[in-house]
């Protein structure tokens, strides 16, 4: 291709010829000549009327890359080559195992649709590729519409995934938490069912209340579109659909009775629905705090060029917040087009051990963290302040200070 035009009319097969020669300027919006090097990273209009653009890469084997203290690596919906590419399929994991180290991937995370019509087959190839991962990397699954409830328990409800996790919601592995800690940072990350019940998600919150000084990721498979928007049943998407075993709540729901009401809930994760690169959206939650939301699902980039084994990773500081987000290709070992890398922050805290009396109840217990969350939220006054933090002889704003410092730093 050496040209692009940009009309803002319809052109005639005649005036298509003619341009094809010599550039018609009657309508013309933009124009820009592909031979033309680029000036300050852009390639300019030629048509003087400044739609100037930057070419982004497709396939690059080498980027930049900030330093990162740990790494997860997200695998969405992996149907097509479980179904078409086996060999792309043996890549992504093979890939995982022979990177872990170098990558400093700490943990996996799958977003459903594992299989592409739930067969035994399919199973049995995803069950033999998970298990290159025990005992090295800890990881999770989630259940995709295209994964029948029977087979998913049979291939994975079994030592060692199912002995994995701290919390099942029924015994099965549909709806299940586990703790993990990377540093000072504690993690609650939930694997919940498509469309989970008003059960199921009563259960994550009784859980999520019991670790709220942990930083809580949900994922599950219906929940963001491509457009970054939460699924609601308008979509008519499997969350509804009991075909699948579906609780009924579709993001919304999910968003209004659990997401949204724990300032401890940081990040979303989804697949279902194909996007190139990860969608990353953020969203206000009841307290005032900041959610993380992300669709990652590359099956389409598979579908579309043949089996590319694609995985994301978000590689995190040290504090967990400052995240670079990269789209790869284990197959072609290359990074998939220049917007599919990109930086996003999480509101991750880091846990901190409360060892003395801080409310001045005469026991170290919960109101002594409830004293910690009112100082990171200036809420709190000297009068609810009990012990002499800086150790200075006085109870004063020193001692606040002091917590600040401790808590935040």
């Amino acid at each position: 291709m050496k040209s692009v035009a940009l009309y803002s009319d319809a052109r005639t097969a005649e005036e298509i010829v003619a341009d094809m020669s010599t550039v018609g300027t009657d309508n013309l919006m933009a124009y820009w000549d592909l031979s033309k090097d680029e000036v300050n990273g852009k390639l300019i209009d030629e048509s003087g009327n400044g739609h100037d653009v930057t070419l982004g890469k497709v396939w690059f084997a080498e980027k930049e890359t900030k330093d990162y203290d740990y790494s997860f690596a997200i695998v969405g919906d992996t149907q097509y080559v479980n179904y078409n590419w086996y060999d792309r399929y043996d890549d992504i994991y093979d890939w995982i195992v022979a990177n872990k180290d170098e990558r400093k991937i700490e943990y996996v995370l799958n977003m459903g649709d594992i299989t592409e019509n739930s067969s035994d087959t399919q199973w049995q190839r995803a069950a033999t590729e998970h298990a290159k991962l025990d005992g090295l990397v800890p990881y999770s699954l989630v259940r995709g519409n295209h994964d029948k409830t029977a087979g998913f328990n049979a291939a994975f409800n079994k030592a060692p995934y199912n002995t994995s996790y701290s919390g099942s919601f029924d015994g099965k592995i549909e709806n299940t938490w586990r703790e993990l800690v990377v540093g000072k940072i504690k993690y609650l990350i939930f694997t919940l069912d498509i469309g989970p019940s008003d059960e199921v998600l009563e259960w994550a919150g009784e859980v999520i209340e019991d670790h709220p000084y942990h930083n809580v990721i949900i994922t599950t498979h219906v929940y963001l579109d491509k457009a970054g928007t939460p699924m609601d049943s308008s979509y008519n998407s499997a969350s509804t659909n009991d075909t699948y075993g579906g609780g009924g709540n579709d993001a919304e729901d999910m968003w209004d009775k659990l997401i949204g009401k724990y300032e401890n809930i940081v990040m979303v994760l989804c697949g279902h629905v194909s996007a190139n690169t990860a969608v990353t959206t953020t969203r206000i939650g009841e307290h005032g705090n900041k959610v993380t939301q992300m669709l990652i699902d590359p099956q389409g980039v598979d579908n579309a060029i043949g089996g590319t084994g694609m995985i994301t990773m978000l590689n995190f500081s040290e504090n967990g917040t400052k995240v670079s987000v990269e789209t790869y290709s284990t197959a072609r070992e290359m990074y998939f087009i220049s917007q599919g890398q990109y930086e996003i922050t999480v509101p991750v805290t880091e846990f901190v051990e409360v060892k003395g009396d801080i409310s001045g109840n005469g026991i170290c217990d919960s109101r002594d963290l409830a004293i910690v969350r009112k100082t990171l939220m200036n809420a709190l006054s000297i009068d609810e302040l009990n012990i002499d933090v800086n150790l200075d002889g006085k109870k004063d704003i020193r001692d606040i200070v002091a917590l600040k410092r401790i808590f935040i730093s």
